[in-house]
């Protein structure tokens, strides 16, 4: 029981140092269920619903009425959570598509939340030029962000009675994305996160929301077997994270994904079931030092809409 204890306040300990290292607003390496299990790599490949969080650009394929939800506890641990949702539909004609995605993370202990994220997003995407042979798609994602670090601190006395209020914030960040396509089995894309260099807190106080670019290849040597890699950066940062992965349809409604991600070093897997009217996707993470991270998610769609 000690033990359990200790490896709890080792991680609440690891992810608070995160956000005092700077890391405002919590980023993810991955933006999508099926994207861990490919180990974060869909950059140039994204073309579902969850694209506004992978590439918007990959929004541009999307071409009915749907809603998805998924759920993941980090490093398997019960005082975090995080969950999102997207409702995305196409726009008439050469309009594109459209998504409206929320995401809702929490930090707690005893009952209490020690702070807690939420983004709600608008995204847009469109074909600039598509024929038989290519493609050119660009998006982009207005996302509203806030931050709260909790009602009080724990004060003098321990249980928050004679805490002070340890502050919130809210900011607006702007995401672009590019995707080209060649004869369907060549794709290339990239994806720039925060390109409005958001901030959070007062003047005297403000953290700026670190900005990434990701840079991605795609390809399939043939039908039901794509490869991915991708590389991302924290723009102002030496260090960059490489990511390779390989989804393959062993049926027409069985997928099987697998990848891998440097800086840390970790191991992906996944699977999806595909079926009408909708998906069920799970991926679990592994870390080298943490806990496994599993991750569901689940997906309605409706009729394809003709364009």
């Amino acid at each position: 029981m000690k033990k359990r204890t200790y490896l709890t306040t080792f991680l609440m300990i690891l992810l608070m140092a995160g956000f005092l290292k700077g890391q405002v607003f919590t980023d993810y390496w991955y933006g999508s269920v099926s994207d861990a299990g490919i180990g974060g790599s869909g950059t140039a490949v994204s073309s579902d619903i969850w694209s506004s969080h992978v590439n918007p650009a990959g929004l541009a394929d999307w071409d009915r009425l749907g809603f998805a939800v998924d759920y993941s506890q980090p490093f398997s641990q019960s005082f975090t959570k995080n969950t999102r949702a997207v409702l995305a539909t196409a726009l008439p004609k050469s309009l594109g598509s459209i998504s409206l995605h929320g995401f809702t993370g929490q930090l707690s202990y005893s009952g209490k939340d020690l702070s807690s994220e939420t983004q709600v997003g608008l995204s847009h995407a469109f074909y600039l030029q598509k024929d038989l042979r290519s493609s050119l798609a660009f998006g982009y994602t207005i996302n509203y962000l806030q931050l709260d670090y909790g009602s009080t601190s724990a004060g003098r006395t321990g249980d928050g009675s004679d805490g002070v209020s340890l502050g919130s914030g809210s900011t607006w960040g702007v995401d672009i994305g590019m995707k080209a396509s060649l004869r369907s089995r060549a794709w290339a894309g990239f994806f720039l996160k925060n390109i409005n260099d958001p901030s959070l807190g007062s003047s005297g106080t403000s953290q700026t929301i670190p900005s990434k670019l990701e840079i991605g290849l795609g390809y399939q040597p043939y039908y039901g077997f794509t490869t991915t890699a991708s590389i991302e950066k924290i723009l102002g940062r030496d260090e960059f994270q490489v990511h390779a992965g390989l989804e393959y349809y062993v049926l027409e409604w069985l997928v099987l994904r697998t990848g891998i991600s440097h800086e840390p070093s970790q191991l992906a897997v996944g699977a999806g079931i595909l079926t009408k009217w909708g998906n069920v996707d799970y991926a679990l993470v592994t870390h080298p030092v943490l806990p496994l991270t599993h991750m569901f998610s689940l997906r309605f769609q409706m009729k394809q809409h003709d364009r």
